[in-house]
């Protein structure tokens, strides 16, 4: 910032040099020198006028190329600061959000190499794991079930911001996933945990035999989103079943 600030004093003190005029004559000829400089400076005027000028700065070739080359500096840079800004505001208002609403996320999309005798929606112990401030987090066990009558999932889980809840929505036609997330106050960590909530939206990758995504988090002190991924834990089966007997 003070960079800027001393590029722009410089090139406000190139601009009054070039306009400022040249000094007057001593006091022997004060008389005919002040008239001289007067009509000088009233041709000056004139001259000047007519040549695309307004104020300190020159909007044409006629005021010298140097002046107009600085005007078009001058105005560049500020119109570069201008975009700028408005980029990185656009960014932070959008940070956190994912493009799409729920609902129509999971209705796009298409479905590839996929085996379709086994739906990837199963009811059991999955397991999460997210990125986040540079790092890795998990894998953290959730229990999700899975409701195809209505298409609609639910769950919860525990991970290292603090207990929270799932319900969300899913397609068996796109292989799509789009969760909210809402954690539970008191639980965890207190500096992380503030009660909020998360959207996730996940796609099945049937190479990797899981759902890859994103996950969205906006809140008024915090807005970021990354990388998710929720992989269905085999070994809970038998477990499940054992507890359903």
């Amino acid at each position: 910032m003070h960079i800027t600030t001393h590029i722009i004093l410089i090139l406000a003190l190139l601009v009054i040099a070039v306009q400022c005029p040249g000094a007057g004559g001593g006091r022997g000829g004060g008389s005919s020198s002040s008239g001289s400089s007067s009509s000088s400076s009233s041709s000056s005027r004139g001259r000047r006028s007519g040549s695309g000028g307004f104020g300190p700065f020159c909007f044409s070739i006629k005021c010298g190329l140097f002046l107009f080359l600085l005007t078009i500096f001058v105005i560049g840079f500020w119109v570069i600061v201008i975009i700028c800004l408005l980029v990185l505001c656009w960014i932070k208002c959008t940070s956190g959000i994912p493009s799409q609403m729920n609902e129509n996320f999971i209705e796009q999309g298409s479905v590839k190499d996929y085996n379709y005798e086994e739906s990837p929606f199963k009811t059991g112990v999955w397991s999460l794991l997210y990125h986040q401030y540079n790092n890795w987090h998990g894998p953290y066990q959730i229990l999700l079930t899975f409701d195809h009558s209505s298409g609609k999932v639910t769950g919860r889980g525990t991970d290292d911001v603090g207990n929270f809840t799932m319900d969300g929505i899913f397609s068996s036609r796109t292989l799509r996933i789009a969760l909210k997330q809402k954690y539970e106050v008191g639980t965890g960590d207190p500096t992380e945990n503030r009660g909020h909530k998360s959207t996730i939206q996940l796609n099945w990758v049937s190479n990797k035999n899981r759902f890859e995504g994103t996950w969205y988090i906006q809140t008024l002190k915090y807005r970021d989103n990354g990388y998710f991924q929720l992989e269905f834990d085999a070994t809970s089966v038998p477990l499940l079943n054992t507890s359903n007997e």
